[in-house]
Order: structure tokens, then C-alpha cells, then sequence
């Protein structure tokens, strides 16, 4: 399956996030006939500050609407972060990239939890890690409840790979997607 992009922009007319975008991901598959079809894959929003990727998460044209309401959002032509992003993540999803190259802004999380996500996005492609091992890399070792709860509420989903960490079973426990 390969996968088209389509955005629509918006900008923020308050200083918090200055870039939104949402991404509508159109999957085209062949069948045993080898004719072509479009499908919705799924859908996507991403949103920047002027330091960085501050938001991505997976929702409905709905939700993503909801979340312009909340955050006093526009449509406009989105940001270069938020250009270079949803680059990234359409390359992402045609097999071209593993891992993201962004800035991250991750304002108004805790000092454990901005470790715990820093060292999450370094996990590598294809790789998983432990909850307690994640938190041992962000200086917690006893803290894997807390670092749980910071993948819980990751607010750049796909970028920052929550979906790599598992409990010490190797299982997922508490995935909640959509953030």
C-alpha cells in the first residue's frame, strides 16, 4: 500500500501554537486483479509553535475541528515546521523514513516527563523498551508508573514512539490512541 497526503492548514491568532495542519492519509492498494483502489487510511493533525512540533495526533476531521475550536485556531497556510513535518511523517508512511528529524516543543509538561519523552523519541525504529527501562534512561529507574503515565499522554504521537514502549511482558498496557 502506498499513501497520498492531503493538508489543510490553519495558524493560531494566539502565541501558544502558531501552526496547524491536518492530514487526510489515502491509502491505494491493489487487489488480486491488479486493479487500483483508493482508501481512507486514517487522518492525522499536527500543530507547532515557533520552537517546535508542540502536537500530532491521530483524530477525525471532527476532532481535529473540536481541537481548532479549543486552541483558537484559523485556516491558513501552515508554518515551515509544520511543512517539514508532515513531510517527514508522509515519508514515514511510504517506507522512505524510520525516524524524524524536528524540533520538538514540548512547553508545559513536567521536568521527569520532558526526559521521559526526550528518551522515548530515541528509541529506534523497529525497537521497543520496557516502561521501567524508559524510565531508568530518564534518571528514574523506580518510576516506570510515571513514565507509563507520560506515554499516556504523549502529545506528539508517531514523532515521539510511545507505541515502542511495553509493559515488562512485552504487552501494551494502557494505549489509548488518539491522544
Amino acid at each position: 500500500t502506498r499513501f497520498r497526503n492531503f493538508l489543510v492548514g490553519v495558524v493560531s491568532i494566539i502565541p501558544y501554537l502558531s501552526a496547524a495542519v491536518f492530514m487526510v492519509i489515502i491509502g491505494i492498494s491493489s487487489d488480486r486483479t491488479g486493479e487500483r483502489r483508493l482508501h481512507m487510511a486514517g487522518s492525522l493533525a499536527l500543530a507547532a509553535t515557533d520552537k517546535g512540533l508542540a502536537r500530532l495526533f491521530f483524530c477525525t476531521r471532527k476532532d481535529y475541528e473540536a481541537f481548532l475550536a479549543e486552541n483558537k485556531l484559523v485556516e491558513a497556510a501552515p508554518s515551515a515546521i509544520v511543512k517539514e513535518a508532515a513531510a517527514q511523517v508522509d515519508e514515514y508512511f511510504k517506507g522512505k523514513r524510520s525516524s524524524f528529524d524536528l524540533p520538538l516543543d514540548l512547553s508545559g509538561q513536567t521536568p521527569f516527563r520532558t526526559k521521559v519523552l526526550r528518551e522515548c523519541a530515541k528509541i529506534p525504529f523497529g525497537r521497543m523498551l520496557t516502561y521501567a527501562a524508559l524510565a531508568g534512561k530518564a534518571g528514574s529507574p523506580k518510576a516506570s508508573r510515571a513514565a507509563g503515565g507520560a506515554m499516556a499522554h504523549n502529545p506528539i504521537a508517531l514523532i515521539i514512539p510511545c507505541h515502542r514502549v511495553v509493559g515488562s511482558d512485552k504487552g501494551l498496557h494502557g494505549f489509548s490512541s488518539p491522544g
